[in-house]
């Protein structure tokens, strides 16, 4: 048995990829709503094979059932402070998490044999998950995976007292993650390289076409540039920055459409591009744009849309993947000459020709 932890819809569709072909393998896929604010009546799970199930959780109501005593706290704290668990003890939390909280009725030797996939090995639920399972497996997040995040010096000192190798933080660098799954595997931080292994699983056909009836894909007509938004720190700034990009299109005769990020309110966009097409936010950009009757481009300030799906489309970040780490540098520079980025933006248009 398989199981998949998703916060995202993204995450959702990955999921879906990798697990559709694997027939012989049963997969219950977990699907967080409250991140992204998801309706499970958005999806037709009635078009799943037999080995695939989706079950929708609240992770704020899956905390408080399992941390409402004084047996929840000490596992919340283990949770916290990523604690090995024995297989005794992973037992007892699979009942716990599994039957008695989510309401299944889980072989516990079934789960103990299966496999844990994770997407980000860090937020509290995936903690928690990870203490019910001796190792778990890890698929590609987003740009998180190819850079790491620097250590506080009290992380720095722990670290070198506890003989960890890693100077960074990244994930899936915990010991008890075996494999990392990632589309661009050649470019991972040296420290990782013994664990990535390739993703394969992104092309098929069936697979696709099952994963269009889910998320309920009408006919869709194909725009010259997806304007893919995002949640960013810099608020503001991004609508200044789709208002170049979408008066540059004009002038030039492309046709622009907007996908919000699912996690956004939609509504900021509406207020500030009324004349400007959205697509459905809670459908994943990569979906999208295979279920388009011919390649697009897909413009972000910096982001993983599209990633792995280039037979379908053209990926253009006004950031280059090469310089997420100089991110912070980029926007303080903008922020003090908002016309430097009238040359990034001129030269993505040029690509979307």
């Amino acid at each position: 048995m398989n199981i998949y932890l998703c916060s995202t819809v993204r995450h959702l569709l990955f999921s879906l990829l990798k697990s559709l072909p694997e027939s012989d393998d049963k997969s219950l896929i977990f699907m967080i709503t409250d991140q992204q604010h998801i309706n499970q009546t958005n999806f037709d799970c009635q078009v799943l094979p037999a080995h695939i199930d989706i079950i929708f959780i609240e992770r704020d109501k899956l905390r408080n059932l399992i941390y409402s005593d004084v047996k929840g706290y000490i596992i919340k704290q283990m949770a916290r402070f990523n604690v090995t668990t024995s297989p005794s003890t992973r037992e007892k939390i699979r009942n716990l998490l599994f039957n008695q909280s989510l309401g299944l009725s889980l072989p516990s030797n079934d789960i103990e044999q299966g496999q844990l996939f994770l997407f980000n090995d860090r937020n509290k639920i995936s903690r928690l998950f990870r203490l019910a399972f001796k190792k778990y497996t890890l698929i590609e997040e987003g740009l998180a995976n190819y850079s790491g995040i620097k250590l506080n010096p009290l992380k720095k000192i722990y670290r070198l007292i506890t003989l960890n190798k890693y100077k960074m933080r990244y994930y899936g660098d915990d010991k008890r993650c075996d494999n990392i799954f990632l589309v661009n595997h050649k470019d991972v931080p040296y420290e990782l390289r013994d664990k990535v292994r390739p993703i394969n699983f992104l092309q098929n056909k069936s697979s696709i076409e099952i994963c269009k009836q889910l998320f309920k894909i009408q006919a869709i007509e194909s725009p010259q540039c997806i304007l893919a938004t995002q949640p960013l720190i810099e608020t503001g700034i991004d609508l200044a920055i789709y208002r170049k990009v979408i008066d540059l299109c004009r002038s030039h005769n492309i046709d622009c459409v907007i996908k919000p990020h699912p996690s956004e309110n939609i509504q900021r966009y509406i207020d500030e591009f009324p004349n400007i097409p959205l697509i459905e936010s809670k459908i994943p950009l990569e979906l999208i744009v295979v279920s388009s009757p011919q390649s697009c481009a897909i413009l972000s300030i910096y982001s993983t849309a599209g990633i792995g799906f280039e037979k379908y489309c053209k990926r253009i970040n006004l950031i280059q993947d090469s310089e997420i780490e100089q991110v912070d540098m980029i926007f303080k520079h903008w922020r003090n000459d908002f016309s430097s980025i009238d040359k990034r933006i001129f030269q993505a248009i040029e690509q979307v020709k």
